[in-house]
């Protein structure tokens, strides 16, 4: 559970950093301290208002340890039209490496059927085994898209 406060501040600088997790924000510098923001849009408007007062909603983590700026109440504050655009992920990048782990799924699922069938199966017949082994796979796909 977070509290949630409103006070006004001065803005004296925006920074961007990096969490230890690898996650951007910025670091938003007041006269009442500093807070993070880790939403793009509301960063980039208090950078626009350096050295204005504008009216932040703080939400407090319930150990007192983070504090992090979740809105602007002052709707002059933040002027989003001036806001650069973000680079967004294509979807296209996420289906694409989805396919690929799909098959690579089913190649294990493939590969294991044959090493559990290689032992009953004729010298030289293991080609055609293997055959067997990837459409027993196939259907099993289909069947679960049903």
């Amino acid at each position: 559970m977070e509290n949630k406060e409103t006070m006004t501040c001065k803005i004296n600088g925006v920074v961007e950093k990096k969490s230890k997790a690898g996650r951007l924000y910025h670091s938003i510098e007041t006269d009442k301290g500093n807070f993070s923001c880790f939403e793009y849009d509301i960063a980039m408007g208090l950078k626009e208002k350096m050295g204005e007062q504008v009216s932040l909603e703080i939400a407090t983590s319930e150990n007192g340890n983070f504090k992090n700026v979740r809105a602007v109440n002052d709707s002059k504050a933040v002027n989003l039209d001036k806001i650069p655009e973000q680079t967004v992920i294509q979807g296209d990048k996420f289906v694409d490496a989805r396919e690929a782990k799909n098959q690579s799924i089913y190649t294990s699922y493939a590969k294991d059927l044959f090493i559990a069938r290689i032992l009953s199966v004729e010298k030289g017949k293991e080609k055609e085994a293997m055959s067997l082994c990837i459409e027993l796979v196939k259907q099993a796909k289909e069947a679960f898209k049903e």
